[in-house]
């Protein structure tokens, strides 16, 4: 097939690769330059990157992969990928170690889609697939190969609607979550990174490794390749108080939280209160090595150990932040200039306002009170009662069990009420009583 040199052309190449979108990987993003050319403005634009797009197009086609036929009942595997401009998924099984590819998807992400977290677009993928593929996933179990923490951000009782929506949708599947292992399979050597990073990063990256060779240092922080990174820090102004968290993980990926503090904070209250939100974020994403920073000089040290903390209400939050450290095997605490800090800033800046302009992206969580003070608790007594006359009748609705009583009691118990009125003869009154009354014998 020749190069596409009308527009006629282009979209018939586009259709044909629609078309064979099940058999190629990432299609969505190999045919980007094709779909870029048919924009308005942009028309009969055959450039460079489209003629090097389409020849890798026809390189991939001379060998794609086989798919493999399923076995009822075996387990199968989705390895996700994710793009500026496109999701794309691999549904892959396993027989005697190798890995077989099922079916591949691909989604082109909307303007609105592109400005969501890298994680939100994961789990995007993971619902795109489960869509698409949804008789595979009713007839299987299917584990979702990620090294992201998505369980965790899908269980998260504090997720905002769109998350919790994902939710629900993926809660009628089996489906389970594994670190990635390593991929033999050559078919999926589009899905060995979970992101893929945009040119200008890429090309920014390079510039910056380029330079630290040449002036020759390390561009890269001395922390070991699976040591995660907590930055946090604090915002007090007249709206209120607020904290900023960000993770990062072992491969870059960021986490954001702000937090909005609902009571009065001193400034070392607000960025303590910052720290234990951390913490507290990094425990529920099971993290073992982490490297905490934080440009307050008082908290970091004092976390440390290298300061004392002499304010009653600054012990009770030492302790607290110790007794959190001891789910981490591995971490570190280091003080960090606040230009370097600026992100968890920008957080902290967002939480202590009453703007929610940007909590539909960005996960603000709000503190009605401090960590330091307990929740009370209010005593309860068991009142002991006596035996009443509602028991039998309660067990028998609850248990389907029937007292018996003193046959005395039967017999009144079955003994029809009459709800007449009566009427008791009166030891000084012989007239007979009314035919419609009826008459009560005395028990004298």
């Amino acid at each position: 097939m020749k190069s596409p040199s009308t527009v006629k052309e282009i979209q018939s190449l586009t259709g044909r690769a629609a078309a064979l979108n099940r058999f190629l990987s990432r299609s969505t993003d190999k045919c980007r330059p094709f779909f870029k050319a048919l924009k308005k403005g942009q028309r009969d634009k055959w450039d460079e990157e489209c003629e090097v797009a389409f020849q890798n197009l026809k390189t991939y086609h001379t060998s794609p992969p086989m798919l493999s036929k399923l076995v009822p009942g075996e387990d199968l595997f989705v390895y996700l990928a994710v793009s500026n401009s496109a999701i794309s998924s691999a549904l892959i099984r396993e027989e005697l170690g190798a890995q077989h590819p099922v079916f591949y998807t691909s989604k082109a992400l909307l303007d609105a889609e592109t400005r969501y977290p890298k994680l939100e677009k994961l789990i995007l993928a993971t619902v795109v697939s489960a869509r698409k593929l949804r008789p595979y996933y009713q007839a299987h179990r299917v584990i979702v190969m990620t090294d992201f923490p998505l369980r965790s951000i899908l269980h998260n009782p504090d997720a905002f609607q769109r998350l919790m929506k994902w939710a629900i949708e993926l809660s009628q599947y089996d489906l389970l979550y594994r670190p990635k292992a390593a991929i033999k399979a050559q078919a999926l050597a589009d899905f060995v990174a979970e992101f893929t990073p945009s040119a200008e990063k890429e090309k920014l990256v390079n510039q910056k490794k380029e330079s630290s060779k040449a002036d020759g240092t390390s561009a890269e922080p001395s922390q070991p390749r699976d040591m995660w990174q907590l930055r946090v820090d604090e915002a007090s102004n007249q709206k209120g108080a607020g904290a900023g968290v960000v993770i990062t993980t072992p491969d870059g990926t960021l986490l954001e939280q702000a937090i909005t503090l609902g009571f009065p904070a001193l400034n070392n209250e607000a960025e303590y209160e910052a720290l234990l939100a951390g913490l507290r974020l990094a425990k529920e994403l099971a993290i073992k090595k982490l490297a905490i920073y934080s440009d307050s000089q008082l908290i970091t040290n004092q976390a440390s150990g290298e300061y004392m903390a002499k304010h009653p209400r600054m012990i009770l939050y030492l302790d607290k932040v110790q007794e959190l450290l001891k789910a981490f095997p591995t971490f570190t605490i280091q003080q960090m200039p606040r230009a370097e800090n600026a992100h968890a800033d920008t957080l902290a800046s967002l939480g202590s306002a009453l703007d929610t302009q940007f909590r539909s992206s960005i996960p603000v969580e709000h503190l009605d009170r401090p960590s330091i003070e307990e929740i009370e608790l209010i005593d309860t007594m068991q009142i002991d009662e006596d035996p009443s006359w509602q028991d039998s009748i309660i067990d028998y609705l609850t248990n389907g069990t029937c007292q018996r009583t003193s046959p005395k009691l039967e017999r009144s118990s079955r003994r029809p009420r009459d709800t007449t009125c009566t009427a008791t003869s009166s030891s000084t009154d012989h007239t007979r009583p009314s035919s419609h009354l009826h008459k009560v014998p005395s028990n004298t």
